[in-house]
């Protein structure tokens, strides 16, 4: 029989506590004890005869607690609907025992997926799972406006992006109105003279123009700072966007709009452009990392993809005119390398003693943790990525994916900061087909004094320490055109 019983007015709550094979007992007491957690947020509770018939939609948060009786009669096709229910990161896994004198079950089917816990008394599981919530509510609240930015700049960046072509359909046009101006035809001119017209006009004008002059500017200090040399295929195509800009602003200068409303759609110009600017890197954070995950896990996709990164050139847009500061700190790890794992470790409390925010991959989170979100968001808002690399140790897809996944914000926006701290190096620098040559085959082969905001470090030798590493990220270069 299914119990199901509302403690919010809400017909669809966020939280649900599912009892598996409990009886009305034990039902009770941990019913009673969560209701005494009082201050957390809503949720259901119902009672299942097995995880198998349970629903577990990853739109909710949801606690399955066992007991021992139930926890002994667990099939298979109950681990699979515990597997697939902790998937997503917003299911937990807790023991009852309501009777102090039933001792603990041996190691069972579900032993990887229970919360380990110094207590399981229904008070003790009560206040984990009223702390479970508590953390996803966290969660939610602060990651429910970051995701409404995101949506938001995701959306502004394709309706921006139309004014590019816009905005050179609009310059031709009025170039074309001043060639006109003398000679010809004066139908375009009788046009522009709408007042309708004329300010869309202006205004897609005054975008083109700064287009250019930001363009101009942004390649100009790429040039002389980050390649030290300005071609003539660079100044052949700045003479060509200064002179477009030129006859659009003196063609501007003709239309019938008063100062003021010229300056409007200059100071409207100038702010759109910036917001397609910042649009750019909101849309470069939000780069799907599942996408990136099952490309890795997939061995026909996996060279593929991490060479497209690898061999990505370097672009002045990846240059941003001020470089990223910021005092957190993502470490990627092999789990198969003890020295990986220790070294991880040690670089994170080191950098947590300095107040540096650190977040140690997934496998510091607890199971069943919202873990793919803070994944996400931790490889987005980091400032600096540290990837501890030991070239004898397995490979495994999620070390890829974090890898590939900063590389790629390198290259698009500047950030974050990269150290591979290499044990074994050889066996990464001098094999081309080693999946971690392929990606940061740029940082291992360009000369130091041209490999912007990454390094590496070989740590062969038995000195290495927590400050010695944190020292080496310190060297490297942010990636700024101004700083």
């Amino acid at each position: 029989m299914n119990q199901s019983e509302n403690h919010s007015p809400l017909s669809s709550p966020n939280y649900c506590v599912t009892v598996i094979g409990s009886t009305p007992t034990e039902y009770e007491r941990l019913d009673k004890a969560l209701n005494a957690n009082s201050g957390f947020a809503r949720f259901n509770m119902k009672h299942e005869l097995s995880a198998s018939v349970s629903s577990f939609p990853a739109s909710t948060v949801h606690a399955i607690v066992l007991t021992p009786t139930s926890l002994a009669l667990v099939t298979e096709a109950d681990v699979v609907a515990v597997r697939k229910a902790t998937k997503p990161g917003t299911c937990r896994v807790y023991l009852l025992i309501a009777d102090r004198t039933e001792s603990t079950p041996a190691a069972g089917l579900l032993d990887d997926f229970i919360q380990r816990s110094s207590g399981h008394e229904p008070d003790e599981i009560a206040t984990r799972i009223a702390g479970f919530f508590r953390e996803a509510e966290s969660l939610n609240r602060r990651t429910t406006p970051l995701a409404l930015r995101d949506k938001l700049c995701l959306g502004l960046y394709k309706f921006l992006g139309v004014f590019w072509s816009l905005s050179y359909v609009v310059a031709a046009l009025l170039l074309l109105t001043l060639l006109r101006t003398f000679a010809g035809p004066r139908f375009v001119h009788e046009v522009l003279v709408n007042s309708y017209i004329v300010l869309p006009v202006t205004f897609f004008g005054a975008f083109f123009i700064v287009h250019c002059a930001f363009a101009v500017s942004l390649n100009f200090l790429f040039g002389i700072r980050i390649r030290k040399k300005l071609d003539a295929a660079f100044a052949i195509r700045a003479v060509i966007f200064i002179l477009a800009a030129s006859a659009t602003a003196c063609s501007i200068t003709t239309l019938h709009v008063s100062p003021i409303g010229k300056l409007a759609c200059t100071v409207l110009a100038i702010t759109a452009h910036l917001v397609y600017r910042y649009a750019f890197r909101i849309r470069a954070e939000c780069t799907s990392l599942s996408e990136i995950t099952n490309s890795v896990a997939d061995p026909e996709k996996r060279f593929l993809l991490l060479n497209s990164i690898g061999s990505q050139p370097f672009t002045p847009s990846a240059f941003p005119l001020f470089s990223f500061r910021s005092a957190t700190m993502f470490i990627s790890y092999m789990h198969g390398s003890q020295w990986s794992s220790e070294t991880a470790a040690a670089i994170c409390q080191s950098a947590v003693d300095r107040g540096m925010e650190v977040f140690l991959d997934r496998s510091t989170i607890p199971s069943g943790a919202l873990w793919r979100q803070l994944l996400l968001r931790g490889l987005s808002e980091c400032g600096c990525f540290v990837a501890v690399l030991d070239g004898t140790a397995a490979v495994t897809d999620w070390v890829l994916a974090e890898s590939s996944y900063a590389m790629l914000l390198r290259k698009s926006i500047g950030k974050p900061r990269i150290l591979c701290v290499l044990r074994n190096a050889e066996k990464i620098v001098n094999d081309r087909q080693n999946p971690f040559h392929v990606i940061y085959q740029d940082v291992l082969h360009q000369p130091p004094e041209l490999c912007y905001g990454a390094k590496f470090l070989v740590a062969d030798h038995a000195t290495l320490t927590p400050e010695l590493i944190l020292k080496a990220l310190r060297r490297v270069r942010p990636m700024g055109l101004l700083s």
